[in-house]
């Protein structure tokens, strides 16, 4: 076999979505999509065809068709246009700031007619196509790790996969749709049995992923002795700042230009001279007042000065060490701190410090939770009969003896999710009324109530306190970092072949969508199975809704 590019490798590593490895039941979703290396031949460029059988390709059906094989197992094409779907759709809602606005993504269009690096050629659908196939690959690993060490889905495992199939039989009808009619709705052309094999193939892989996690054994001073090397992936600082901009127009000459960037960095120096932070609260106050006064429309006083208390920055990581980055994070740094940074011409932000580099020392909390879907974009009918499903729930847990038993026998009645367990949950990992009831003070084991969110009615029993925060973030990376070296290990063990031919056969998604369904915008169908709840990244770290 051989190497995509380092270019397109480093950048595959970049920007794909994080897969959430420590909880198995995230296994169906993301498919070790993030895992580690990417393995992968140059599938879109390749030519030697290493898989030979007599199927006449034509017309032969996806699961047909064998594009990677193993000893024991193998990923066929209807698996891995599940795969590719459910990638693409992860990805996109995981990313869909940066796919929009830095790659001017359009999802009415197909994914071949769009770069993903215009510089080297890479269409969007030969990045999602190399994705399937590195999904396909590190799960065939680690399958052929698990049969020799004679690991096999049980009970718990395949329940896991017939409830994600409940869950999308019960969404197709929702749309009206029987499942194999939702199926080839949201993945294209292939079956249950095709969804059920991929799903399958990524259980187990995830299964023997979770053993050797388990199996590196990584204490708490591996941790400290991976943050000490590694203190700007965890370290994080409050301030508060705000961006005093010159007033200039076009048709200012150079002498006036220079004045009124003078002026506005004065002014920026006056905020950073405040003595506390009260002082420095008040001047952007005072300087907000100035500029709301020449409004058409001025805002009231009171709404000025929430704006001007509202300028902390709270959890400030480290970005790419520039000017900020190096001020705000030099060892000296106190509380009280000031200074002010220009980052482009003509404007001036004064930063006042309010907490010097931490690391997050919370405890992470362990919740189970049912979730009863209800959203605005539902009917009035719909809604209702979620409020009487959540009603009729609570009554029942009001009824039980409140025991976590109690609870998971509820779960398998009533969730909607496609988990019901969360272990080491941060802070802001959940939407916001979740996130405020399961960090509440004095929140303990036991405690359980309904919540309501924009996905619905969740019930949430707390289970107890999980990792510290820094620590479990501590422990993902290090066994990141370690499978990653495991994966190239085992694929120095196992032969993967591969047929380049029957791969690139893979359709391209919004192209099939837009063909077949008629939608011309294909990334809000569910093609995937993962959870609602957790909150979607962004480019901004501190968004939130």
């Amino acid at each position: 076999m051989g190497n995509s590019s380092k270019k397109f490798e480093k950048e595959l590593k970049k920007v794909s979505p994080k897969n959430g490895a420590a909880d198995s039941s995230h296994a169906l979703n993301v498919v070790l999509i993030a895992l580690a290396v990417f393995l992968c031949v140059a599938i879109i460029a390749a030519t030697t065809v290493l898989i030979v059988t007599s199927v006449n390709e034509k017309n032969a059906a996806p699961d047909e068709l064998v594009a990677f094989k193993s000893d024991h197992y193998e990923v066929d094409n209807g698996m891995l246009t599940y795969y590719y779907a459910s990638n693409f759709y992860q990805f996109y809602q995981s990313n869909y700031y940066a796919m929009v606005y830095y790659y001017s993504f359009d999802p009415s269009k197909s994914l071949s007619s769009q770069y993903y690096d215009q510089e080297n050629g890479t269409t969007w659908h030969q990045y999602f196509l190399e994705s399937a196939a590195n999904t396909a690959m590190q799960n065939l690993y680690l399958a052929e790790d698990a049969y020799e060490a004679g690991v096999k889905l049980g009970d718990e495992d395949k329940k896991i996969i017939d409830d994600a199939l409940s869950n999308l039989e019960a969404e197709g009808k929702e749309n009206n749709m029987d499942l194999e009619t939702y199926i080839h709705y949201l993945y294209g052309n292939i079956n249950e049995e095709s969804v059920r094999k991929a799903m399958e193939l990524a259980q187990l892989a995830n299964k023997q992923n979770q053993l050797l996690v388990e199996s590196f054994g990584i204490t708490t001073q591996d941790c400290e002795a991976y943050y000490t090397e590694n203190k700007t992936l965890f370290d994080k600082v409050d301030f508060r700042s705000y961006d005093i901009q010159a007033d200039v127009t076009d048709d200012m000459t150079d002498e006036q230009l220079q004045a009124a960037y003078a002026k506005a960095e004065a002014t920026a120096k006056d905020i950073a001279s405040a003595a506390s932070e009260e002082e420095f609260i008040a001047k952007i106050y005072s300087y907000m007042l100035e500029k709301n006064a020449i409004l058409d429309t001025p805002l009231d006083e009171e709404t000025v000065m929430n704006n001007a208390k509202s300028t902390e920055t709270v959890g400030n990581k480290y970005t790419d060490g520039g000017e900020m980055d190096t001020w705000l994070y030099d060892s000296s740094r106190k509380v009280g701190d000031t200074t002010v940074i220009s980052s482009k011409e003509g404007t001036y932000t004064p930063y006042f410090i309010t907490a010097t580099s931490y690391r997050d020392d919370y405890n992470t909390v362990n919740v189970r939770h049912i979730l009863v879907k209800s959203t605005s974009n539902d009917d009035e009918a719909k809604q209702a009969a979620a409020k009487e499903t959540a009603d009729e729930l609570q009554a029942k847990w009001n009824e039980s003896d409140k025991t976590i038993d109690a609870f998971e026998k509820l779960s398998e009645e009533y969730n909607e999710d496609s988990s019901s367990l969360y272990e080491n949950v941060k802070k802001g990992d959940m939407v916001t009324e979740f996130n405020d009831w399961i960090f509440a003070q004095g929140r303990k084991s036991g405690d359980c109530e309904m919540v309501k969110t924009q996905y619905g009615y969740h019930l949430i029993y707390f289970v107890d306190n999980g990792d510290v925060a820094w620590e479990s973030e501590a422990k993902d990376k290090i066994s990141e970092n370690k499978m990653t070296e495991k994966l190239t290990e085992l694929s120095k063990k196992y032969d993967i072949d591969y047929d380049s031919s029957r791969i690139t056969k893979i359709a391209d998604y919004n192209a099939y969508q837009l063909k077949d369904n008629s939608s011309a915008n294909t990334t809000k169908a569910t093609a995937d199975t993962s959870v609602d709840t957790k909150e979607s990244s962004s480019t901004d770290s501190t968004a939130t809704e």
